[in-house]
């Protein structure tokens, strides 16, 4: 038996607009590769469970077993186009804000998480924090943001206990793409030509697959426990990220 989670609604990317690049031709663009530095940060009640075997320092088995599986599918099948996705800092972030919880999240504590970020790694691509609750209030478990400090593009991604594959009373809940989704909505933000939207959108909701080809891992859900797909287009469109494009 299984679960789906509430990945709908699951990005906030502000209204400012991006930096594009005018000078190259998206025709001509061909980036077979890139890497995304992550900063990583967990807060106490988060659901982290304990050390990774073997410990790296001191990241834990859900973190380990979350990169993984971003990195597994960012990634075509002989590996002609890849995106690799590498923390470089982890940090416990238990004392820095206090009182943080998904359900109750204000954007209050939305910034402060977002600065706290930038200033513990300001040289981060992107920063992961864990934080306790089941889920935010609209009923996503997790949420990807770009905002702004100084004119400064930060962006970040919000996981909550929700998100973490478990198994409960025999049904299969949560799923280890889920990190892996919500760095899709970061790569496709942050897209060179200010083209945000998935190759093959659902609707409106353009940042998200279309819901038809269900099993996508950019679709509005995904299905607890069960490992998505990624097409070649997908990763191309993700590799044409202000990151990897110079």
């Amino acid at each position: 038996m299984y679960d789906e989670l509430n990945l709908s609604n699951d990005y906030d990317m502000g209204e400012s607009p991006l930096l594009i690049l005018k000078d190259i031709q998206k025709e001509s663009l061909d980036v077979r590769s890139g890497l995304l530095i992550l900063a990583v940060f967990w807060f106490h009640g988060a659901v982290m469970e304990g050390p990774a075997d073997p410990p790296q320092d001191p990241t834990s088995a859900r973190i380990a077993r979350e990169i993984k599986a971003a990195n597994s599918i960012w990634r075509t099948p002989d590996g002609s186009r890849k995106i690799e996705f590498r923390p470089i800092r982890y940090y416990d972030a238990d004392f820095e804000i206090v009182n943080v919880d998904a359900e109750t999240l204000s954007e209050e504590k939305t910034e402060a998480i977002m600065s706290l970020g930038n200033k513990v790694y300001p040289s981060a691509d992107c920063f992961v924090f864990y934080i306790p609750g089941e889920n935010f209030s609209n009923g996503a478990v997790a949420k990807a943001y770009k905002r702004y400090i100084n004119n400064k593009e930060i962006y970040f991604i919000i996981m909550s206990n929700g998100a973490r594959a478990r198994i409960e009373d025999r049904w299969k809940k949560g799923n280890d793409y889920a990190l892996a989704h919500e760095l899709g909505h970061i790569l496709y933000y942050s897209n060179s030509f200010g083209n945000n939207s998935d190759p093959d959108p659902n609707g409106a909701d353009s940042g998200h697959h279309n819901a038809g080809d269900k099993g996508n891992l950019m679709c509005p859900t995904l299905v607890a426990g069960e490992i998505p797909t990624l097409k070649e287009e997908q990763i191309k469109k993700g590799l044409e990220s202000k990151f990897f494009v110079s």
